[in-house]
């Protein structure tokens, strides 16, 4: 039976919450072969993130079926008291299930959600969250550009920043950070010359965001999350369990954009040199507390809230139209005027 009376009773309310939360999950379920230095990775990924987010966004870690090392170097990181939270999964329940999961648990305006290769630079998050302030009507954003994507999931995008006459193209990423990117898939050539020409942009009182986003790191607003289905994807992960994630904002309506500049690169599982240079010349996140700063309220535009299936269409016909200029003016059949 209760003796006396719960201390927890007597507490005043809980302090201020921040505004920004950091999903990963983490799936290494040994330690040779292909992941014989994932660990290294894996490191190099929460080093950088303590470094930039520390006292700014809240940090939850899902293990997925990890081995005893993986383990190990996760509580090792969650005793350091920089990590929120730490959910244990005895067998992998698949990178985007693992994701929606914990993200249906935060109470946050912003959920980033990252694989465990990837490696912050300064200034990333602070990068996401003016871009939401600079666009209210985003939901789903990438701190790195990727501009083959300004098609896939952006038809609302597409759609919306026609209407409010927002879209345009120009040259804003540099060759540098698609290269990077590049090189990390194994794959030089996945940005051809048409997209590396230009960009297809919107613009806002001087700000400049790419429309369209990948999913290796990803920052949705909070309504989003009501809008991803709620049975789990049965694959572990790949294309079909990503549409799970990717498909559901812009049948909202939400917008999908990413910043000009690559903040967030992507390691692979092999680590260089190069990345344990950057991760040592961050600075330390030091003792003075941070606040993130809350995004604007979600701001719906007219186009956005037409029946799916219409800006489905109109959005399609606009990326066609789009591709098949960037096209030929690559081509010098069309002039840029």
């Amino acid at each position: 039976m209760r003796e006396g009376v719960n201390p927890g009773m007597a507490s005043g309310p809980l302090g201020r919450a921040l505004s920004h939360r950091v999903i990963i999950p983490v799936y290494i379920p040994e330690t040779e072969g292909y992941f014989s230095r994932s660990l290294e990775v894996l490191d190099l990924c929460l080093e950088s993130l303590r470094k930039t987010v520390q006292g700014r966004a809240t940090v939850s870690l899902v293990i997925n079926g990890a081995c005893p090392e993986c383990r190990a170097l996760v509580e090792r990181e969650a005793e350091r008291g920089w990590i929120d939270r730490v959910s244990l999964n005895s067998v992998n329940v698949g990178r985007v299930n693992a994701m929606v999961a914990e993200a249906r648990a935060a109470h946050e305006p912003l959920i980033t959600l990252a694989d465990a290769d990837a490696l912050f630079r300064e200034g990333w998050l602070e990068a996401v969250e003016q871009l939401y302030a600079a666009f209210p009507e985003c939901g789903f954003a990438a701190p790195l550009p990727h501009p083959v994507m300004y098609r896939r999931h952006a038809l609302s995008t597409l759609f919306g920043a026609t209407v409010g006459g927002l879209l345009g193209e120009a040259k804003v990423v540099d060759d540098a950070d698609l290269d990077r990117f590049a090189r990390s898939t194994a794959n030089p050539d996945c940005f051809g010359p048409v997209d590396r020409a230009s960009q297809v942009i919107v613009r806002r009182n001087g700000y400049t965001a790419c429309v369209g986003a990948g999913h290796f790191v990803c920052t949705l607003r909070h309504e989003t999350v009501r809008g991803l289905p709620v049975l789990p994807t049965p694959e572990i992960m790949g294309p079909p369990a990503n549409e799970r994630l990717d498909l559901p904002p812009d049948v909202q309506g939400f917008w999908r954009l990413s910043t000009t500049k690559a903040y967030v690169d992507h390691m692979g599982n092999v680590p260089e040199p190069w990345m344990r240079d950057l991760v040592d010349r961050l600075p330390e996140p030091g003792d003075a507390p941070r606040t993130s700063v809350s995004p604007a309220p979600y701001r719906q535009p007219l186009a956005s809230a037409l029946n799916w299936s219409i800006r489905r269409q109109a959005g399609d016909l606009l990326g066609r139209r789009l591709a098949r200029k960037r096209r030929l003016r690559a081509a010098g059949g069309e002039s840029r005027a």
